[in-house]
């Protein structure tokens, strides 16, 4: 269940042929309109989608796909079994697509069944998503 609910969670928020994080900071230009927060802003040739990231409820789960985007976290490349550090979700698809509802991606073989090598423990014990 906890690989499932991580699985889902990621696969929801990390998709997209780029993916970028845009933390909301009051010095930046441009600022003032923004929500607080910490940001993924995923870019896809049918437009922008920004996901809130509940960095204070899930602290580790933020921090690893934020490295995995950036690029600054070692995986294991499903096509070669090699241990690589580049942009985990560039180029991704969406491999499940429920119109109205829902859609999942981010997982480099496309089949929703893929991941990055390794595993954490699910911190989220009490957040709901209904």
């Amino acid at each position: 269940m906890n690989k499932f609910l991580i699985s889902c969670l990621t696969a929801f928020i990390a998709v997209a042929s780029a993916v970028s994080i845009a933390y909301a900071q009051t010095s930046q230009p441009g600022a003032s309109n923004r929500l607080p927060g910490v940001y993924a802003v995923i870019t896809t040739n049918m437009g922008t989608i920004a996901c809130k990231l509940f960095d204070k409820v899930a602290p580790l789960a933020v921090q690893n796909f934020i490295d995995l985007a950036e690029g600054t976290k070692e995986f294991t490349d499903p096509k070669n079994g090699n241990k690589v550090k580049r942009p985990y979700y560039d180029g991704t698809i969406f491999h499940r697509v429920i119109p109205g509802f829902m859609i999942q991606g981010g997982d480099p073989t496309g089949t929703g069944r893929g991941g990055p090598g390794y595993e954490f423990k699910d911190e989220i014990k009490s957040l709901k998503f209904n």
